[in-house]
């Protein structure tokens, strides 16, 4: 028999692709049911991970940069130090230089002849400002005084300098007995400040008008054995040079 629902044949009670009953076939046939839907199937493909990110793969990049080019370098070093090495090795032999030949010995330069002026008991050097004339020098064991006797240190005596002075400028000026220098037998020797007179004289210091004079002396405490006093005159004690020097011996000794 012909289902009235689905037009297909079928026995029985029932039509078993639509379901239809036998006994509702004898009427007035339906359109056919459209076919059954096939079951679709529920599997999928498992999703692929994503990739990984490529920035992890670039960082190594630099690293492994930097390790090549240090090796590079330690390789250059070590093959320079060993060509180095085989350079010695086959340096010139040994006995293959030439025979020295003794040379002339140079000239030595002779010593620039002191521009400096330099006098004695009885003379006088003169630079823009002064006229300093060194007029006598005398030993004391002990300088009497009308006040206070003045004694030197004990196996010691005074070496008395007298000087005279004269302002030689335009313009009054200081003269200062601390731009003196002054070198006993080679060593350096500070000037010995004594408080009274010696022989009339006061200490040579003080102002002087210009084209005037003044006189004085310096005093030193000297072995009884010495042998030679510089004393050496600048024009400024901090930054002037020496531009006078008197050289005093004991046979230049005054009475």
């Amino acid at each position: 028999m012909k289902c009235s629902h689905c037009g297909r044949e079928f026995r029985g009670s029932f039509c078993p692709y639509c379901g239809a009953p036998a006994s509702e076939q004898a009427g007035t046939p339906t359109p056919p049911a459209p076919p059954y839907p096939q079951p679709t199937s529920s599997y999928q493909p498992p999703a692929q991970p994503p990739y990984p990110p490529k920035n992890g793969r670039r960082k190594g990049w630099p690293i492994l940069l930097s390790i090549l080019i240090v090796l590079f370098v330690i390789g250059g070093l070590v093959s320079l130090f060993d060509k180095a090495k085989e350079g010695e090795l086959t340096s010139t032999p040994a006995y293959s230089r030439a025979p020295a030949t003794p040379s002339e010995p140079e000239d030595e330069p002779s010593a620039a002849p002191s521009s400096r002026p330099t006098a004695a008991v009885g003379q006088t050097v003169t630079d823009e400002t002064w006229a300093i004339s060194l007029t006598g020098a005398k030993v004391y064991d002990r300088i009497e005084d009308e006040y206070l006797p003045m004694e030197p240190e004990e196996g010691k005596q005074y070496l008395i300098l007298f000087f005279d002075v004269q302002n030689v400028s335009a313009e009054d000026d200081y003269f200062n007995y601390f731009n003196f220098e002054s070198y006993v037998d080679g060593y350096s020797s500070q000037i010995s400040l004594l408080l009274g007179e010696v022989d009339g004289y006061d200490a040579l210091t003080g102002n002087v008008a210009a084209g005037k004079r003044r006189k004085g002396y310096l005093a030193w405490e000297v072995d009884p054995g010495w042998l030679e006093l510089e004393v050496a005159y600048k024009e400024n004690s901090w930054t002037g040079e020496k531009t006078a020097a008197f050289v005093v011996t004991p046979d230049q000794l005054t009475e």
